[in-house]
Order: C-alpha cells, then structure tokens, then sequence
C-alpha cells in the first residue's frame, strides 16, 4: 500500500492529528471530479453557448476573452488559454485580479468589447467581488462569465442576481476545504478548455475519461516514485515547463511553496526563459521538476536544456513528466514518470490537469516529511484558505 492510501485509510483521529483530513482526499478525487465537472458543463451546454454569442466571443472575433482570477485561479487561465482561443476563434488573455484591481485603465481598451470570465474557488477573496464590481461599474454593458466552486461565496451570489452575467457552479466536491487548492484547480481548468468544445462535448468527454484513467493509473503506480522525490533533503526545487504546462509548473511551484510554509524555495521558468539568468537558481543542491511537451519539436528545446543541466553538474536530482518514455529522454533526469499509458492518452491540452498531480502529491509529502499539516501548514497564519479582507481603494 502506497502512501498516499495509508493517508486516505487513516480514523478520523489520526486524520486530524495530522492534518490531512481533507489535502489527500482532495487530490485523490480529481479524475472523478473531473469527469462530474464536464457533466455541469454539458448540462449548461445550450445555455452557454448562447451567452458566449451574444457576448461576442465565440467565433465573430468581436469580444477580447479576459481569463481572471488571483494565485491558483490566475494559473487556470494560463492553463487554458490556449486551446481556449483557438476553440472560439478569439482573443483570450490572461489577467490576474491583482493587476485589474489596481490597473483596470491600463488593461482595458477604449472601443473594445470585453468578456470577462472570473475564476475563483471560494469567490471570497478581496480580490474576486471586488474585480466584478469594478468591471461593471468602469466598463457598462461587458459581460461576465462567472465559474466558481462554492454556491455560497459572495461572487455566486453576485451572479446569480446580475444581467449579462452567466453562473457555471462547479461540483461540490471541487470546494476544496484545505488550504491549498487542488481539485478546485484542475476542475475550473477542465471546465474553461470545456468552453473550446462547445457544441462536440460527447467526443470530449472521451479525451477526459481517457486523461481521468491515466491519473487513476498514476495514482496506483507512481505514488511512491513521487514520494521518494519529495521527500529527500532539499532547500530548493525548480520546475520547468512551456506553454500550457508553464502554467501547471507555476501551480505546482506554489504547492510546495504553501504546504511547506516557506521551508523549501520554489521557483518556476519556461527552458528558454530560465537560460536568461534565473538558471542560477539551480545549484547542485537544488531539486529538478520537468514537464516535457508532447509536442516532439517543443520538447527538443526542452532535452537540449537538461542535458546542458546535467553536463555542467546542475540539480541534485531531476524529475521529469512526460506523455511516454521515448529513447531522446534517456539519461536527461533521474526518474521519467509517463503520465499516458496503453488505452489511457492524455492530450497535451489536457496535460495541466495530469502533471499538476504531481506538483500536488509532491507538496503533500514535502509537507508531511517537515512535520507540517497538510490542512493548514502555515504555521504563522500568514496564509489561510481565503484571503483575509483588505481596503479596495
């Protein structure tokens, strides 16, 4: 029995005395919840199809997509932004909340028609309500897709009342109730590449059964490989990823960040990017997270980069995800873990929700091998599930 199960078939007690009453349930559940969020998106199929034309942003080009949200919810938008814009044939862009908050003149352009597609798992932070109400207030007549995971939060209920507003409320299972986000994360992310498929659902809904069985398969095989990783002495960890997987490297960064409380330094790159200075975060004690693209000539650049990594000494130990083991991977890092398997493909738009996994399991055991609770790791309280309430000026 791998760990990850000894944590699920724990009583209730030593559930709460370590803290992992809800973390290690949360990411377990995701290929089910996966699947539960794509049946919501397919009940409101009609409906949303609807509103994205009349709000201009499917297909006419008209309306610039604006995905936001703030930390976790931010990185959704990165995850889907690309297939999102190829499936409606439009701009789509990313914004964080932190940004529209303090700088909505210098985002928004005068003439143009916007959507705005909010992202939030509790929709209580500061940062959520207020970005909605700022948007309407500044900008008359835009329309809002809100997607959210908790039908309490004040951002559903904001929705729910208001014109030209579209509510997608998300399973309840997908409320995370721990500190960190997991299956909240990878659901919102399933249901915005949902919004890229609109009107072919039924054969989506094939490529997400397939993504959902190669985690389960995941979760049976390589817990252990992943624990072993994370829990080996390490003051620092670098994850790399391009495009889409960027996204779940930077979500994966700040798990750890969060779930050790700090204890271990997190940084995450692009393998172009990291070439321009940030490489020296790699010291040869520092741990090594590639996502490697499915995409055979994206991924060349990646290899060329850990072998240029390994030759000059840099990274303690190397982790990398990819599609399927092929021989241009041997030797480039000490363990490949292939999140596809026989009868279980995971596409690279839908990579994220597979790789991000990982990011996740590696949070949970960096934090259980530093004697923190999962649950709630900070220790301080600087962090908490929802951001504390601020001034919005």
């Amino acid at each position: 029995m791998d760990r990850l199960q000894e944590l699920l078939g724990l009583s209730p007690e030593e559930k709460s005395s370590l803290g992992v009453e809800h973390t290690p349930k949360e990411i377990r559940q995701q290929p089910d919840a996966w699947q539960e969020t794509l049946r919501v998106v397919q009940e409101n199929e009609d409906g949303l199809i609807e509103f994205l034309a009349s709000a201009g942003a499917r297909g006419s080009g008209e309306a610039i997509v604006l995905l936001m949200g703030a930390g976790s919810s931010e990185y959704v938008g990165g995850a889907a932004e690309d297939t999102l814009r190829r499936g409606l044939d439009t701009a789509v862009t990313t914004v964080p909340t932190t940004t529209f908050i303090t700088h909505p003149d210098e985002v928004i352009l005068k003439g143009r028609r916007y959507l705005f597609v909010h992202l939030a798992r509790s929709g209580d932070s500061p940062e959520s309500i207020a970005s909605l109400e700022r948007a309407r207030s500044l900008f008359a007549g835009s329309s809002h897709l809100v997607i959210t995971c908790n039908r309490e939060g004040r951002l559903a209920l904001a929705s729910a009342r208001s014109r030209n507003t579209f509510l997608l409320l998300l399973p309840e299972q997908t409320n995370d109730r721990s500190l960190v986000m997991t299956s909240s994360f990878s659901s919102m992310t399933l249901a915005v590449i949902a919004l890229a498929h609109l009107g072919n659902l039924d054969a989506f809904r094939h490529d997400v059964e397939a993504a959902a069985a190669a985690v389960e398969l995941l979760f049976q095989n390589e817990v252990d490989l992943v624990r072993s990783f994370a829990e080996a002495p390490a003051a620092r960890i670098q994850f790399l990823g391009t495009g889409n997987l960027f996204a779940s490297m930077k979500e994966s960064r700040l798990k750890v960040l969060e779930m050790t409380d700090g204890m271990i330094a997190a940084n995450a790159d692009t393998y172009l990017g990291v070439r321009h200075g940030p490489r020296v975060f790699v010291s040869r004690e520092c741990a090594v997270v590639a996502s490697l693209s499915t995409d055979p000539s994206r991924r060349s650049y990646e290899v060329d980069l850990l072998r240029e990594m390994r030759a000059s000494g840099q990274g303690s130990r190397v982790l990398a995800v990819c599609d399927r083991r092929a021989a241009e991977l041997d030797g480039i890092a000490d363990e490949l873990l292939p999140v596809s398997r026989v009868g279980a493909s995971v596409t690279q738009e839908l990579r994220p929700l597979a790789d991000v996994v990982v990011g996740q399991l590696i949070g949970l055991f960096a934090c259980l091998a530093r004697g923190l609770k999962p649950d709630a790791p900070s220790r301080s309280g600087v962090i908490g599930r929802v951001v504390p309430g601020f001034a919005i000026h």
